[in-house]
């Protein structure tokens, strides 16, 4: 028994191999444990046996028993680890706590990313069966697409019946030669339908041209990028770019600019096999663009504001904040730990849907318990509560910066920040999305 579960394991470790390309060597081979990332990552504040180097390790020691022929022989001797159940447990308990900010590799003076290195090992974490449920049950139903809830569908409806009100009664559903491509998931609609609002009546307003798909386009995707399914990852890309290359649009406009903006711009192509049909923008690079060419003008607000950058549009994906935006319009402050080097909210990856409020908001519209699963999950819950506990030291930051508003860009982040400053000693502080801000103090 014992025998087949360790070939099947390295079964799953050979079909990861197709991924683990030149940058992953170098990732396995050339971090020196140097400490230098520690510092900044924002798991190892809350506990310093998890940062980066100890939570990267762990695919390490797995690559260098399946690949390294000398360390198979030596074993431990060389830090070389069977893949087993136990040893997959263990590595569990480091790799879900690394929200993949991206934070280690921005300081790494040899390039190494962890993260990158933990969502490998959540791969083959996927393949043992060790996955939350949670997390397993809403990436299997955007794959077969069985989140499409009579429910879902309602909520759908009612924003197109929204959106109509604020574009001539037009919603463009599946419009072709239309410049911009509207991926709307299931958790915008729940979540951040107040941003999709917002973004249409920007493009209204702007003379952009705009289309949205006839359906959600899956639950928050690629799920597979939150558990490490590259089946699944590859198979929403294509969802996407084909519906995008179908209808002829120009760009894809990401409005929730978490790990899905860098999925669709950078890996996307690599992961799924498929050619990019058209121009990838986050909703920040687009107005930004506009306010800087002097297309779009806001009104001054006597607010000091500030911007917490999501890591999956900075560090992921190299998007600044939107100067030329908030520091015409408002008291822009910088907080701290900005740019590159912000610090994490503690809603990424995983982190997010593991949150009870959203299992619950997520449950009663997909028709299924994800609560229930969550309570018969004590792994789940514990890095739930890691997740907001990086919340609440990022909130904190914010509050000691003094901001009325806080403006983002990404779903998680709102939610989290939301969260963590509304039980904080300043509740009183806003988080708003981009488009939010914008549609509201447009002239």
């Amino acid at each position: 028994m014992m025998r087949a579960e360790s070939k099947n394991l390295e079964k799953a470790f050979w079909r990861l191999s197709k991924y683990i390309e030149s940058n992953t060597i170098h990732y396995v081979e050339n971090c020196i444990s140097c400490g230098i990332c520690y510092e900044i990552c924002p798991a190892y504040h809350l506990d310093h046996k998890y940062a980066p180097a100890p939570i990267g390790e762990w695919f390490r020691r797995f690559y260098r028993r399946q690949l390294n022929p000398i360390a198979r022989v030596l074993g431990k001797l060389a830090h070389a680890y069977p893949l087993t159940i136990e040893n997959l447990m263990k590595a569990r308990e480091y790799v879900y706590r690394c929200t993949n900010c991206g934070a280690c590799y921005m300081v790494c003076a040899a390039g190494i990313d962890s993260g990158h290195l933990a969502l490998l090992t959540k791969s083959l974490i996927n393949d043992a069966g060790l996955t939350p449920q949670v997390l397993k049950t809403l990436n299997e139903m955007e794959l077969k697409m069985t989140y499409l809830t009579s429910k879902v569908q309602d909520l759908y409806g009612k924003l197109i019946e929204e959106i109509k009100k604020i574009a001539g009664g037009e919603a463009h559903i599946n419009e072709p030669d239309r410049s911009v491509y509207i991926p709307i998931s299931v958790c915008d609609l729940v979540f951040a339908k107040d941003v999709i609002i917002s973004t249409i009546r920007i493009l209204e307003k702007l003379g952009i041209t705009w289309t949205i798909p006839d359906v959600p386009v899956g639950i928050r995707p690629p799920m597979g990028y939150v558990i490490g399914d590259f089946t699944s990852y590859a198979a929403l890309i294509r969802r996407i770019y084909l519906n995008a290359k179908e209808l002829n649009c120009r760009i894809i406009l990401v409005t929730d600019c978490g790990y899905m903006y860098p999925a669709l711009r950078f890996e996307g192509p690599y992961i799924a096999e498929i050619e990019q049909p058209c121009k990838i923008l986050s909703i920040v690079e687009l107005l930004e663009d506009y306010a800087e060419r002097g297309l779009l003008h806001l009104r001054k607000i006597a607010d000091v504001a500030t911007w917490h950058d999501p890591c999956m549009l900075m560090r992921r994906g190299g998007v600044e904040y939107p100067h030329a935006i908030l520091e015409e319009s408002t008291f822009f402050t910088k907080l701290k730990w900005s740019g590159k080097y912000s610090r994490c909210c503690g809603g990424g990856s995983h982190m997010f849907f593991l949150q009870e409020e959203v299992a619950k908001a997520l449950s009663e519209v997909l028709e299924v318990d994800l609560v229930k699963m969550l309570e018969k999950d004590t792994f789940a819950r514990k890095i739930a509560e890691f997740g907001y506990e990086m919340a609440k030291h990022r909130a904190q930051e914010i509050i000691e910066n003094g901001p009325k508003i806080v403006i983002t860009a990404c779903t998680s982040c709102i939610f989290m920040l939301r969260k963590a400053i509304s039980e904080s000693t300043m509740p009183f502080i806003e988080v708003k999305h981009l488009a939010e801000f914008v549609a509201k103090n447009m002239l």
